[in-house]
């Protein structure tokens, strides 16, 4: 299926057309129902759109790695030695333009410009967001300056992708060989490095209800997961409550 057309080469099938004729072909829609609340519900994505974000993302960090000694100072002064001498981690100075390397449609495509043209991610340190798969869907920013008003700034949603509080920071390690029996999950990236630093294996989620179900074949080789939240507040219609 690609460029909205479809053709079954069984001979006994001969069965063609468009996504309205694939989806009822296949019985997911009536045949006198419209198809629009079923591709609304399953958020359908273009994966040549997925895949140019992936590929853009990935240039651009190797590019941005180059520049990770600018952060490294600070990264030490949070107690993240380890992470701080890996190569996990890229930096986008304020002086560096993308457009002079990349696309503007892909660093568009990509999050890294936002509806005015301007960089999002300036001034940061640039964490990559990774699948289990490897594949690099978004950055985590974190602004050096303390003068900045938006600490952490993640890259933009396409429309047909998934935003970041559906991944989970660190996930794409899972598929690491290690001998660790239990894995903890906790909110954030922060938190994440920090119980790396003490030798623990961790994750950190994005959102408040993080997608566990997708990643159970990796989880089910370790013999606990360990849940350690913040107490944090946040205002729902002006009642505060905590997050945990």
């Amino acid at each position: 299926l690609r460029g909205n057309y479809f053709r079954c080469y069984r001979p006994s099938c001969g069965h063609r057309g468009g996504i309205v004729e694939f989806l009822k072909a296949l019985n997911l829609v009536g045949e006198n129902d419209s198809v629009w609340p079923w591709l609304k519900k399953h958020k359908l994505r273009d994966p040549d759109h997925w895949y140019r974000r992936v590929k853009t993302l990935t240039a651009v960090f190797d590019l941005l790695v180059g520049y990770r000694y600018l952060a490294k100072d600070y990264l030490e002064s949070r107690g993240l030695y380890q992470y701080a001498s890996s190569s996990r981690f890229g930096y986008h100075p304020d002086d560096l333009d993308l457009r002079q390397y990349f696309n503007w449609q892909d660093l568009t495509i990509a999050g890294l410009l936002d509806d005015r043209g301007q960089h999002t991610m300036r001034g940061r340190i640039i964490f990559p967001v990774r699948t289990v798969k490897q594949h690099l869907v978004h950055y985590m920013g974190r602004a050096i300056q303390p003068d900045v008003t938006l600490r952490w700034r993640a890259t933009s949603q396409q429309d047909g992708l998934s935003s970041i509080n559906s991944y989970l920071f660190n996930e794409d390690r899972l598929v690491n060989d290690c001998n660790e029996t239990i894995i903890c999950l906790c909110e954030g990236i922060t938190d994440t490095l920090s119980l790396e630093e003490l030798g623990f294996t961790a994750m950190g989620s994005f959102g408040l209800e993080p997608k566990l179900r997708r990643l159970g074949h990796h989880l089910s080789r370790y013999e606990g997961l360990i849940a350690i939240y913040d107490s944090d507040m946040m205002s729902v219609k002006d009642t505060p409550i905590y997050k945990s």
